[in-house]
Formats: structure tokens, C-alpha cells, sequence
């Protein structure tokens, strides 16, 4: 697909590392699958990935015992 972002590049398959912020806590996520545009790097992730990515960052913000947290991505 045409990246919407820049309007140049086209989307392809591939992982993006993705950082939430919550208050003092850094919970960072990585090898999330996504569509990123070749020209700029803006990733696009589906509704289930997003939704996927809103649990884990919810549950590490539980679970974390210092202010940064790296998890990996993984399909519920």
C-alpha cells in the first residue's frame, strides 16, 4: 500500500520495535509485525496487532519491577 505519512513510498512486510511511555515507566516491545514504508519508515500495524500491543504494554505496566521493560512481541 502507499504510505499515507510521506505519500512516496510503498509498504512491505516486516518488524518495528515499538516504545510506550507511562509515566516514569519505558516499556519497550520489539519484532512487532507491521507494514513499513520503504521511503520513510513509518510502520502500520493491523487492528489485531494494535490491540495485541495495548494488552502487553497494560500488563507490563503491572509487572514491572524497574522503569524499564523490554518485552517481545508474541500473538495472543
Amino acid at each position: 500500500m502507499k504510505c499515507m505519512f510521506c505519500r512516496i513510498g510503498e509498504t512491505c512486510f516486516g518488524h518495528q520495535t515499538v516504545t510506550f511511555e507511562q509515566g516514569d515507566l519505558v516499556i519497550v516491545i520489539r519484532a512487532v509485525p507491521a507494514q513499513i514504508c520503504e521511503a520513510c519508515g513509518e510502520p502500520y500495524f493491523d487492528q489485531a496487532t494494535t490491540k495485541r500491543l495495548e494488552q502487553l504494554a497494560e500488563d507490563s505496566a503491572h509487572e514491572a519491577s524497574s522503569n524499564v521493560l523490554v518485552r517481545e512481541f508474541c500473538a495472543a
